[in-house]
């Protein structure tokens, strides 16, 4: 078990460094199962620890997401602006001090297409497609701009309004996954002789990854669900 907790050790902090993920949750896990003194506990608190800080990775990312939506709004924004009185979305962006690489009639459409992906928000890659078609076939962007901008703004002031509630819910989730580690401690303080079978035997320590396993899973999935409404912006 301590040569197989090693093992596992070692690939966490492997994949922690490759992903750049925070290495104080991992470390305080691991520091729970040594002071405890139980390999299973070392191995349960270091895969804890990474799911953490893979959930706070994730939540790193949603605020990353918000900022691009932030940035595509005052983007549109000045953009229509700018539209208005130059009357060239190349002139707009010229204005805006993004330059084009080459001097071709759609160079300021293409310009938009590199923004529009780095920005990676949906509303303002579908504008820049848009934006192709119009100098093409002819037609007005700033009803387009206009309406891109709403669209944004309408999905965050919704966004942030369900954000509110479910904070709530997320912190009650983690506090509810991390309770039985502190019921544990309860029992080391108050009940060591129940504490020392609980380690001590085979069952109490397949019922301890039981309830690691369990709580790195509710850990992933709340980790999954962020990510994954983040990336549909």
């Amino acid at each position: 078990m301590t040569a197989l907790a090693c093992a596992i050790i070692t690939g966490i902090g492997v994949w922690t460094g490759f992903r750049g993920l925070a290495y104080w949750p991992t470390s305080l896990g691991l520091a729970f199962g040594v002071v405890q003194a139980n390999p299973t506990l070392v191995m349960i608190g270091a895969a804890i620890g990474l799911s953490f800080a893979h959930y706070l990775d994730a939540q790193h990312f949603e605020a990353k997401r918000d900022r691009d939506e932030e940035a595509s709004v005052l983007f549109l924004v000045r953009m229509r602006q700018l539209l208005g009185v130059t009357g060239t979305l190349g002139g707009a962006l010229d204005e805006m001090g993004y330059r084009t690489r080459r001097p071709t009639a759609d160079a300021g459409e293409e310009l938009l297409g590199e923004l529009s992906r780095e920005l990676n928000v949906g509303v303002v890659l579908f504008f820049a497609r848009v934006a192709l078609l119009v100098r093409r076939h002819g037609g007005s962007l700033l009803p387009v701009i206009g309406w891109a901008a709403d669209a944004i703004q309408r999905a965050q002031a919704l966004r942030h309004a369900r954000q509110l509630e479910e904070a709530a819910q997320r912190s009650t989730i983690v506090v509810l996954a991390l309770a039985p580690f502190a019921v544990l401690m309860l029992f080391r303080g108050m009940l060591p002789s129940f504490y020392r079978i609980l380690l001590g035997s085979t069952i109490g320590n397949a019922a301890l990854l039981m309830i690691g396993v369990v709580t790195v899973g509710v850990l992933t999935v709340l980790t999954a669900h962020i990510r994954r409404e983040a990336q549909v912006r």
